[in-house]
């Protein structure tokens, strides 16, 4: 080649030595051909090598990115590592490679990161605590972090699972917290939630007669377990499960004695106070469920609510029966608390106007073959009294009418009065009445002061006559 272009250059003068000079530049600075690349990689990066073509003479390079590192160069190859790329956007380095005056370039490709994503969003724990692993979706390794004020949490990571774990939570109190799931500078979060702790007994007062040596089981609801202790020496307190059985010794002819059972659960505590002595003006109150049996021999239940009238001496009874009568506070019962007995008394009685007619509570007798409703205020028509159980069982009362005969009340309901005899009685009431019980109510039942209208209760007219009492 050298040769015949000095031959152009004699026969075509300068301006074929220019052709000349312009061809002479580029022999003698030819590009080296990289014969096998290992170039792209994902963003967990590795290693890579370039084979260079040509004679072998030692190879340089250099790489314009620091994270990508030329680790080895011999006559042939280039070796160089890639790292991580924690960033969410792909990169591109280049690589420059020399044997002698002669280079290449060649470029280095390299894909973003992934923001690591936990398969759950958020993860619950009971007040026991424990672990649950939750693995999550990433390229580059991830780590985790905890807000500091919750040391109730540690995390740990795992190849492609983090592991949560939650202490005890002895307290009442329900507990939140951010894990931070984090590859480079991309992240998300965890919510970890945390129950509280609870300890509730079912009742926190508790009435023994003084009588009553019978164990009694309360139960409590505990996410933990618990503990109960008792300061008084008459009251024992066994653990049976997920309820505490209570014992007490005889009391009888003694005064009023208290104690007071602990329940312990982590840092929680409940008090239950219990009582023995006889029955007590208080021990009526509340909200009952009345059960009896008709005269036909079915069963019904009525929901009483029982309040104070004089403390300490008598009580208004609302819901001895179904009508709207019996469920009106305008129309309550008046009872008695009975200090000798501790039992409670339920009189006939005078209740006031309805309609055209008198509002009265009157008990009910046979005479012969016939049934009637014994008129006057003041007799007995209900006793009751509190069982060891916490019922109170009610007896039917006597009364004397005139002529000086006693009767057995069998039992006792509203009754419309007109001109001094009994009209009727009300629908939705039964007046018979056998082995009532009375029991404590599950739910309460809120009785409002609704006066009823001509129309809200049916008088049902009746033929019995009305005896009168001494």
């Amino acid at each position: 080649m050298r040769n015949i272009l000095y031959a152009l250059l004699i026969a075509g003068g300068c301006v074929w030595l220019a052709a000349c000079d312009d061809d002479e530049k580029v022999s003698e600075t030819p590009s080296l051909q990289a014969i096998y690349s290992a170039t792209d990689f994902d963003a967990l990066g590795g290693s890579g090598s370039l084979s260079i073509a040509g004679e072998k003479v030692a190879l340089s390079a250099e790489s314009d990115q620091d994270w990508c590192t030329i680790t080895q160069t011999s006559n042939s190859q280039v070796d160089f590592d890639v790292a991580i790329n924690f960033g969410l956007t792909s990169r591109t380095a280049i690589i420059r490679v020399g044997r002698g005056k002669v280079t290449t370039e060649v470029p280095v490709y390299q894909t973003g990161n992934l923001i690591p994503v936990p398969s759950a969003k958020s993860v619950e724990f009971d007040a026991f605590g424990g672990s649950v692993e939750v693995p999550v979706t990433h390229i580059a390794p991830f780590n985790a972090s905890i807000e500091e004020s919750a040391k109730w949490i540690t995390a740990e990571v795992t190849g492609d699972v983090l592991r949560l774990t939650t202490s005890r939570n002895e307290t009442s109190e329900a507990l939140i917290a951010a894990v931070t799931v984090k590859s480079g500078d991309l992240e998300t979060n965890i919510t970890v939630k945390q129950t509280g702790a609870e300890i509730i007994p079912e009742t926190t007062s508790l009435k023994f007669l003084n009588d009553d040596t019978s164990p009694r089981e309360i139960k409590v609801s505990s996410v933990l377990p618990f503990t109960a202790a008792s300061d008084g020496e008459w009251l024992t307190v066994e653990t049976k499960g997920a309820s505490i059985v209570l014992t007490p010794t005889d009391n009888t002819g003694q005064a009023e004695r208290t104690a007071s059972v602990t329940l312990s659960s982590g840092m929680l505590r409940a008090i239950i106070t219990v009582t023995q002595g006889d029955p007590a003006y208080i021990d009526y109150l509340g909200d009952w469920t009345l059960t009896a049996i008709d005269d036909e021999g079915e069963p019904f239940s009525y929901n009483l609510n029982i309040t104070q009238a004089t403390a300490g001496s008598t009580y208004k009874v609302i819901g001895w029966g179904g009508s709207a009568i019996a469920t009106s506070s305008q129309y309550a019962l008046t009872a008695q608390f009975d200090s000798a007995t501790g039992g409670i008394r339920i009189v006939s009685q005078t209740l006031g106007a309805y309609s055209q007619y008198n509002m009265a509570f009157l008990g009910l007798v046979v005479v012969g073959e016939n049934q009637g409703f014994v008129t006057g205020d003041g007799y007995d028509c209900y006793i009751g009294q509190l069982k060891k159980d916490g019922s109170v069982a009610w007896g039917n009362g006597t009364v004397t009418v005139s002529g000086g005969v006693s009767y057995e009340i069998i039992g006792a309901c509203y009754v419309a009065m007109s001109g001094g005899t009994v009209a009727g009685t009300f629908t939705g009431d039964t007046p018979f009445m056998k082995t009532p019980v009375m029991t404590r109510a599950v739910a309460t039942r809120s009785f409002g002061g609704v006066v009823p209208r001509v129309g809200d209760a049916k008088i049902t007219p009746i033929g019995m006559k009305a005896l009168s009492a001494e």
